[in-house]
C-alpha cells in the first residue's frame, strides 16, 4: 500500500477544455487498494474491518462505515468504484472524492462524520460538550470533568464541497491514518 504524490501537469492560463478540472489531475486524490469484506458501492464511506482475526487483515479488508455496528467505525476513505465481496478495489484515502454517499441535510462546507446508515457520512453541526457527565453546571461543584468530542462518531472524515443531490456530493477526504 504505497502512495505516490506528484503533480501530473500544471496547466497554463490559456489552456482550457483539456481535462484541467478533472478529479485526478495534479494529484488531487490519493487512492489505495483494499479487499472488500462485503459488497461496496462506488461513493460509499468505508472503514477498516476490525472483525478480522489477525491484525494484518484488519487493515487490508474494508467494509461500509457504520457508527451503529460493531467493528465498523474506523474511517478509511471513499470507495472509488463498486467492489464485490472478497474482490480488490480502489479507495480514495485523501483528497477529492466525487459523488460520495452523504446525508440529505449536507450543505457545502459541512464537516462530515460517521452515520448510522452504512456507507454514509453526515454533517456535524456541533461538538458534544459534557460537564460532569451532564449538560448543566452546578455552582457547588468542587471539581469539573470536561469531555469535548469524546464520541468516536465526532471524528471528521471529510468536508462537503457542495450540497447533496439525492444523497450524493463531492467531498474532500481528510486522511485519517
Amino acid at each position: 500500500m504505497s502512495t505516490v504524490r506528484y503533480i501530473n501537469k500544471v496547466y497554463a492560463a490559456d489552456e482550457s477544455s483539456v481535462g484541467e478540472d478533472g478529479a485526478t489531475q495534479s494529484a488531487r486524490q490519493v487512492r489505495e487498494v483494499f479487499r472488500a469484506g462485503e459488497a461496496i458501492t462506488k461513493g460509499d464511506a468505508v472503514c477498516f474491518d476490525l472483525s478480522q482475526t489477525t491484525i494484518a487483515q484488519m487493515f487490508v479488508v474494508v467494509k461500509k462505515l457504520d457508527s451503529g455496528a460493531a467493528n465498523t467505525s474506523v474511517f478509511c476513505g471513499i470507495a472509488a468504484q463498486d467492489i464485490a465481496e472478497d474482490a480488490f478495489g480502489d479507495v480514495i484515502v485523501e483528497g477529492l472524492a466525487p459523488e460520495a454517499n452523504v446525508d440529505g441535510a449536507t450543505a457545502k462546507g459541512d464537516y462530515l462524520i460517521l452515520s448510522s446508515t452504512a456507507g454514509r457520512l453526515e454533517p456535524q453541526d456541533t461538538i458534544p460538550f459534557a460537564v460532569n457527565g451532564g449538560s448543566t453546571i452546578s455552582t457547588t461543584a468542587t471539581s469539573v470533568n470536561v469531555t469535548v468530542g469524546g464520541n468516536p462518531a465526532a471524528v471528521k472524515c471529510a468536508i462537503a464541497l457542495e450540497a447533496d443531490t439525492a444523497n450524493k456530493a463531492d467531498v474532500w477526504v481528510i486522511k485519517s491514518y
